[in-house]
């Protein structure tokens, strides 16, 4: 008989998801709130922002706004926005590059989640076809040794994992690809 851990009720932590609009952002910025926390995602496309937004109305504990991690102003208004609405941050998910070694001595642990094939409206690749698109996930079908595209939700649980549950684990990186990067082969 397999037993798991009880899932840790996140109520009073709060969370910063850049990127948090759409895709793998928006599946960990669900699975937060689903145990609780209050959430802040960004995301760069106005439309997506209000997407996002719409999707979670009624849940005052989560709000996206708009910003862009390439533009050291909106960086630093993002920083405001942070601190006037949560405060101090239990949890930074960054969908993007961060260096390790700057955090480190401040006893911020830094963990990655590497995808490979997930399902998410562009598939990482924009401007797809539907026939295109539908090739595509054929094709990752093929080379994933697992024989299926991961799922957002998926992310958002090796995501959490490594924020919430391994509180002793940092510098590490967990492939979440269905034995891809293993380079796994299955006949």
């Amino acid at each position: 008989m397999t037993t798991s851990a009880p899932r840790r009720d996140l109520t009073d932590r709060k969370a910063v998801v850049t990127g948090g609009t759409h895709g793998m952002g928006l599946g960990i910025v669900r699975a937060l709130a689903d145990r609780g926390a209050q959430v802040l995602a960004t995301g760069r496309n106005q439309d997506n922002v209000q997407k996002a937004n719409s999707e979670f109305e009624g849940n005052g504990e989560v709000r996206f706004v708009g910003s862009d991690a390439g533009s050291l102003t909106e960086i630093a208004e993002l920083a405001d926005t942070v601190d006037e609405h949560l405060g101090d941050v239990d949890y930074l998910f960054v969908n993007h590059g961060i260096a390790e070694l700057e955090l480190l001595p401040r006893r911020i642990r830094v963990n990655t989640v590497a995808p490979g094939f997930i399902m998410t409206p562009t598939m990482g690749v924009k401007g797809l076809t539907d026939e295109q698109r539908r090739d595509f996930v054929e094709e990752g079908n093929q080379v994933t040794p697992l024989r299926r595209a991961g799922t957002v939700g998926e992310i958002a649980q090796a995501a959490l994992f490594l924020a919430v549950e391994a509180t002793f684990t940092t510098g590490a990186e967990i492939p979440v690809d269905g034995g891809y990067a293993q380079g796994l082969v299955t006949t």
